[in-house]
């Protein structure tokens, strides 16, 4: 229990979150990079339309609009990674990290088996269960680990493009390192 505390409250942003948005996403997304920030204030206006794109996509996949989430969340990591490229608040870590998988994950195919068996494949992974998981998180309001789940997505989709196993497995070690 004191290690589980110990976790929440940590923040790898220096100067910490308070009750900002944007703040605790970027917190949640690094702890998943392995990285800290000092500061992500400066970049708070630029932050906050990839943030609503989320939550307009944690929205429509709760609908069961799947496409239309999908687009949102596709749509939502280019402006993240547009708002940190500049590194002008020492975030291109996340631009970086996000890269070309806004597209990527726009290109997705939502597949519905039977009456709701729901399938959203990107390349060779069925990337559903990471974006519930972000959905459930974003409906709370916990802006922490829906960082951390979208940082998780990130690691799927880069994996995406494996046939092997063995890739799988170094994309992997590579998401960890």
């Amino acid at each position: 229990v004191a290690v589980d505390k110990l976790y929440t409250d940590w923040s790898s942003i220096e100067k910490g979150c308070k009750d900002r948005k944007a703040c605790k996403f970027i917190d949640g997304l690094l702890r998943v990079l392995k990285v800290t920030a000092s500061d992500v204030v400066p970049c708070r206006a630029a932050l906050l339309p990839a943030i609503e794109d989320l939550e307009l996509g944690a929205k429509a996949f709760a609908a069961k609009n799947y496409t239309d989430a999908i687009g949102q969340f596709a749509r939502g990591l280019d402006i993240l990674a547009k708002a940190t490229s500049s590194d002008a608040c020492g975030l291109k870590v996340v631009a970086d990290a996000i890269g070309d998988l806004g597209p990527k994950l726009k290109a997705a195919v939502v597949k519905v088996e039977g009456s709701s068996v729901v399938k959203i494949i990107v390349g060779s992974a069925d990337v559903y269960d990471k974006i519930y998981a972000a959905v459930v998180d974003l409906q709370r309001g916990d802006l922490a680990d829906a960082g951390i789940q979208m940082g998780a997505l990130l690691n799927q989709l880069r994996a995406s493009g494996c046939e092997s196993n063995s890739c799988v497995v170094v994309q992997g070690l590579l998401g960890v390192l």
